[in-house]
């Protein structure tokens, strides 16, 4: 009925349609060619709005259009900065917006994160990513656009972010309704994110202890609390702060300039990396596993486990949470990376403000997107007092020194040196914990924890819940919410039986998959299907009987079965 290109004829159709007397499938049309239709109309008012501009001297290109649409002079500057940008320098956008394959929001997602970009860059960019947009969020279009351009020119990223970090400061401003905002912009990523880590964590606890405040209400009120001295006593911390990590093997090593991916957060670029490494190295920090936490790497359910039969049971039980080892300080992790996109070389990840905070990560072969690795980062001080018999509290190789290759990785080095020598009796102790591997130009140590090449055997098909190891494979494989769009990091995720468990469904990775608590929902209390055609791979029906693909990002992870399982354990 809507099958013509977006114009004039399509809004006659659609005019012509009473969506009063169609069914369900015949409205979801509806929507979809009116979404066609509104991008046309989009397209022609930029036109029209650079041709009105290009008639007036610069200083007052906005002003007729601001005069005659009844905009602000500053909005009206925006949206013809916007028109020109995209009838000049990024034409094939406006076309794809004219042909109502892209909105206007996904529009300016590419005129302004390619803002910075020379030109024949930003068209190269346009011309590999277009055809991928229109299946995209905006969201989704920023990270992947964010991620490419980082890649296809670092040193500018680096330069436009140590120009930001330079601005950072704190802001204090007021609402009509005399309430106040308080926020700090333009700081380190790293630190941000841990930071919010320790608030969430803070206020989860207070929640799950029964607190009746929401959970936007306990972290606004955790954050003032912090910031002003005030106590909390007795604040539960439910769970260690967890930033999840991911990078290239070729990043890790120093090898490329490939973007890695800080989940739930955006890019950083490699200066962050060596300014925290060498932050970290006067400071006097090592780096050490926590053995006590392997059972809790890529856990993905959210502390809100529903009550047993309601809709949402089906998430994986939230495990007792854990003091942390003792002596364990500041928790650290030396890497590089970040899920949106963080540039290469050596991630250090900062200090301050990271207490109990997990730094998780995932190093994938950038040729075929195979996950290699998967495993905790920690630093702590050297002051600290982890016992002598604790699993990882002999010494770490200090900074500066040579550490052994990552595993596969090719090494002239003669016989074991003492670090080495250590390593291997820790690894006789905890056979499940790899070596320590120095980074390139990192003054800590990194320890490596392999995921096996194939998904781990099942402990009972039929049990309720997934094991440790299974539910780190899900986590890793999915690495967000598999719902249509949705960007749920793994950490905030409950492990959904695609096939529910009370009707027979495998505790199997080809019947798990990660959903955000509120897509779990929609799986239990709506319509909607969803059945996983192949592992990793997830098919949404609706109610109206429109199917949505989410198959996994290969472009950033890639989770591939290996043809045969090496001698790696699992747990």
């Amino acid at each position: 009925m809507f099958e013509g290109p977006a114009g004039p004829d399509l809004a006659v159709a659609l005019a012509a349609c009473d969506l009063s007397q169609v069914d369900g499938g015949a409205r979801i049309d509806a929507l979809v060619a009116a979404g066609r239709l509104a991008s046309w109309a989009q397209s022609m008012l930029l036109c029209a709005m650079a041709a009105v501009a290009d008639r007036s001297p610069d200083d007052f290109a906005g002003d007729e259009v601001a005069f005659s649409l009844h905009l602000t002079r500053r909005g009206a500057e925006t949206q013809v900065a916007l028109a020109r940008d995209l009838r000049d320098r990024l034409p094939a956008v406006l076309a794809a917006l004219a042909e109502g394959r892209i909105d206007v929001v996904r529009a300016r997602v590419f005129s302004d994160v390619l803002t910075p970009a020379a030109d024949p860059i930003a068209r190269h960019l346009v011309e590999k990513l277009l055809p991928k947009a229109e299946g995209w969020t905006a969201g989704q279009l920023r990270a992947r656009l964010l991620k490419e351009l980082l890649a296809a020119d670092p040193d500018a990223a680096a330069t436009r972010y140590r120009r930001s970090v330079a601005e950072r400061r704190v802001y204090l401003g007021g609402n009509d309704d005399t309430t106040a905002n308080l926020s700090a912009i333009f700081l380190p990523p790293q630190r941000a994110a841990a930071a919010y880590e320790r608030v969430d964590a803070i206020a989860r606890g207070l929640k799950k202890n029964g607190d009746q405040r929401t959970l936007d209400q306990l972290r606004a009120d955790v954050f003032c609390d912090l910031l002003s001295g005030v106590a909390i006593p007795g604040a539960p911390i439910d769970r260690q702060g967890v930033i999840e990590l991911l990078v290239p093997l070729e990043t890790l090593t120093g090898q490329a300039q490939t973007p890695g991916h800080l989940n739930g957060y955006g890019p950083v670029v490699a200066d962050i990396a060596r300014q925290v490494a060498a932050a970290q190295a006067a400071q006097g920090v090592r780096g050490a596993d926590d053995a006590l936490a392997a059972a809790r790497v890529m856990r993905p359910a959210d502390t809100d486990t529903p009550s047993a039969g309601s809709p949402a049971d089906d998430a994986s039980p939230t495990p007792t949470t854990r003091s942390p080892a003792d002596g364990a300080g500041p928790r650290l992790g030396v890497y590089d990376g970040g899920t949106l996109p963080t540039t290469a070389a050596t991630a250090g990840l900062d200090t301050a403000p990271a207490y109990a905070t997990q730094w998780r990560y995932r190093v994938y072969d950038t040729d075929d997107g195979r996950l290699l690795y998967t495993g905790l980062t920690y630093l702590r001080p050297r002051t600290g007092s982890l016992p002598e018999n604790h699993p990882t509290g002999a010494d770490a190789t200090p900074a500066g020194q040579a550490a052994p290759p990552l595993p596969g990785m090719p090494t002239d080095q003669g016989p074991p040196a003492e670090p080495q020598r250590r390593d291997q009796e820790r690894r006789e102790q905890t056979p499940q914990v790899m070596p320590c591997h120095a980074l390139p130009e990192a003054p800590g140590v990194l320890r490596i924890r392999p995921l096996p090449a194939n998904p781990p055997p099942p402990r009972d098909p039929t049990a309720r819940y997934p094991s440790a190891p299974m539910r780190r494979w899900i986590a890793a494989r999915d690495t967000t919410c598999r719902a249509p769009g949705c960007t749920h990091p793994a950490r905030t995720c409950d492990i959904d039986h695609t096939h529910d468990h009370h009707d027979g469904g495998p505790t199997t990775d080809d019947n798990l998959g990660l959903l955000c608590r509120h897509h779990h929902r929609l799986k239990h209390e709506t319509d909607h299907h969803v059945q996983q055609t192949e592992p990793g791979t997830f098919r949404w029906t609706t109610p109206h009987g429109k199917t949505h693909d989410v198959t996994p990002d290969t472009g950033s992870l890639g989770m591939w079965r290996a043809s045969s399982s090496p001698d790696q354990p699992t747990d």
